[in-house]
């Protein structure tokens, strides 16, 4: 005879299984919804990049190739940001302000060998 199991036992095994799912599923979607910075370099010579926060945090991109791109995560908060670029012969370029929200903002830097483009997507 085969034994019956208790409502009790359907419920604790569902919350078990939900409880995994959400584990699995929540953490990628927790990571998607911090702000990120999305740098790209299409100037000619490497250029050492620097996002600076009126809280006090720096992020860095010590070298960043010509023509190509990183993400970097940027802290859970509103800050405004700003970028410093570094060119190998000394000259240094400076963006404007832009000022982001805690959560799912991306901040758009592009580098140019005249200008530094900075711009805030939600």
């Amino acid at each position: 005879m085969k034994k019956k199991r208790s409502f009790w036992d359907g419920v604790w095994i569902g919350g078990l299984i939900f409880g995994l799912l959400g584990l699995f599923i929540g953490a990628p979607l927790q990571i998607f919804s911090q702000p990120h910075a999305v740098i790209r370099n299409t100037a000619t010579s490497p250029v050492r990049v620097e996002l600076r926060s009126n809280k006090g945090a720096l992020y860095e991109l010590p070298d960043l190739v010509p023509q190509t791109g990183e993400r970097i995560a940027l802290a859970r908060r509103d800050q405004t940001l700003n970028a410093t670029c570094l060119f190998p012969n000394g000259r240094t370029l400076k963006s404007e302000d832009a000022y982001i929200l805690n959560n799912r903002s991306v901040l758009f830097v592009r580098v140019t060998n005249d200008a530094v483009w900075i711009d805030v997507g939600f």
